[in-house]
């Protein structure tokens, strides 16, 4: 009986450390804090304007990833909105409600990089492309918006 006892404590241990860490079966874990640092814009990869906390609209922008898989943005210390997310080694996806998608949820996917301080990085790209009448790219614009972890 003490060993069916000692049996169950030490997996429930188990199960219960695992469900504190969050998940442990990736290299990287989004759990935390993110500043919305950095808004650049780019044609055919030369950036055309950069801007830096201090000269965006939203200043003092917070993404919080909790160990359940939701969290929420933050604007000057006031939620905003609330989302879900999934992650890999190497992307984020966030889950967000949008009223006016006819399902009501938009994918917003980040990439995890490293800065040059050496701070983690997720950084989501949208990119379009200016054809011309032969349907060739002659231009692409890319807009980057990159979260620095705290």
């Amino acid at each position: 009986m003490k060993k069916a006892a000692a049996v169950l404590l030490a997996a429930s241990a188990v199960i219960s450390a695992g469900l504190m860490s969050g998940c442990d079966d990736f290299k990287f874990n989004p759990v935390g804090k993110w500043r919305f640092t950095d808004e650049i814009l780019s044609n055919n990869d030369v950036e055309s304007k950069h801007l830096r906390e201090d000269d965006m609209v939203y200043k003092d922008t917070i993404y919080s990833f909790g160990k359940t898989g939701k969290g929420n943005i933050s604007v000057q210390g006031t939620e905003v909105m609330e989302f879900s997310y999934d992650y890999s080694d190497d992307t984020v996806i966030l889950h967000l409600w949008d009223p006016e998608k006819k399902l009501g949820m938009t994918d917003i996917t980040y990439k995890l990089g490293e800065n040059s301080s050496g701070k983690k990085t997720l950084t989501r790209t949208d990119t379009e492309y200016d054809k011309n009448e032969k349907g060739e790219v002659e231009n692409v614009f890319k807009h980057q918006f990159v979260l620095t972890k705290e």
